[in-house]
């Protein structure tokens, strides 16, 4: 996000195609592993309940960083917008490493297997 930020500045079209591709390839690596890790620190609770809780907020999120990110351009310039998403990445990817890495769906699993 912090070079995709900068090569706004660049205004180079292909510069910012392969940013935002890189960005997004990053990016979307990361939503299957957000996934599997509610999945695991939710067990027993269904996968389902716990990936449609994610991808409700994940849309209320979104709307809110898109207005709220429109009035920050509005009201100073792009490069604060992108700054702001760039501080939220940040505390994202900090509470994401801070988060105990219980694994009970996989100690379930394993303890059925031994059982049998």
């Amino acid at each position: 996000m912090i070079a995709f930020t900068v090569t706004l500045h660049f205004k180079s079209v292909w510069c910012m195609f392969l940013v935002s591709a890189v960005l997004g390839f990053f990016m979307t690596g990361y939503l299957p592993l957000g996934f599997e890790l509610a999945a695991e620190i939710s067990y027993p609770q269904p996968e389902g309940t716990s990936a449609g809780l994610l991808n409700a907020s994940a849309q209320i999120f979104g709307v809110i960083f898109t207005f709220g990110g429109s009035a920050i351009i509005d009201s100073y310039n792009s490069l604060s917008a992108n700054l702001g998403f760039v501080g939220a990445l940040v505390l994202g990817s900090v509470l994401t490493v801070l988060i105990k890495a219980d694994l009970r769906r996989q100690s379930a699993e394993k303890n059925t297997n031994n059982a049998n």
